[in-house]
């Protein structure tokens, strides 16, 4: 079941063309087990603005694909030309499965959130000593993608989110 309302068809085209989509889910918070998904862009004072939520009882690549695309089908209707300039979303793998299909030449990214939460469980199994562990974690959150210069490429902290999930 999919919710798009007028307002937010509106919000979809106003401050989604060209900018960050973002998409996150609940799963299993609910006796039945549906997932809630909220498709969300960012509006002038950064917070989300929602413009779509999905209810499923699955959450394989299949299913979201579907809804994915009947989505953007439905914005494109209004705005043919609607692409985002990126999608950033959880570690869900069916999820950006379905982005990747559905928006190729889209980028899908991990938010830094998830991105952190991986690297501390890479690091708890990848680095035996705990006093080397929280040397390299205090390095690479002094460091982040959003300083974007030299500082940043090139360092550990670089070096270690291209590497996190190779251990």
């Amino acid at each position: 079941l999919g919710l798009m309302t007028p307002e937010m068809l509106k919000a979809a085209m106003k401050l989604g063309k060209h900018r960050p989509l973002f998409i996150d889910s609940t799963f299993g918070c609910n006796k039945l087990m549906f997932s809630l998904f909220f498709v969300m862009v960012a509006d002038e004072w950064k917070s989300g603005t929602p413009i779509a939520y999905v209810i499923t009882s699955s959450e394989t690549a299949l299913t979201t694909k579907a809804w994915l695309q009947a989505m953007l089908d439905r914005i494109r209707l209004s705005m043919p030309d609607f692409m985002p300039s990126c999608v950033l979303m959880d570690d869900a793998n069916a999820c950006i499965n379905a982005c990747r299909e559905v928006m190729p030449q889209v980028p899908v990214m991990l938010c830094q959130w998830h991105v952190k939460v991986a690297m501390v469980k890479k690091l708890g199994s990848c680095v035996k000593l705990e006093k080397d562990r929280l040397d390299i974690w205090g390095k690479v959150n002094g460091l982040t993608p959003t300083d974007r210069g030299s500082r940043w490429r090139g360092s550990l902290a670089h070096r270690l989110l291209s590497l996190a999930f190779l251990c």
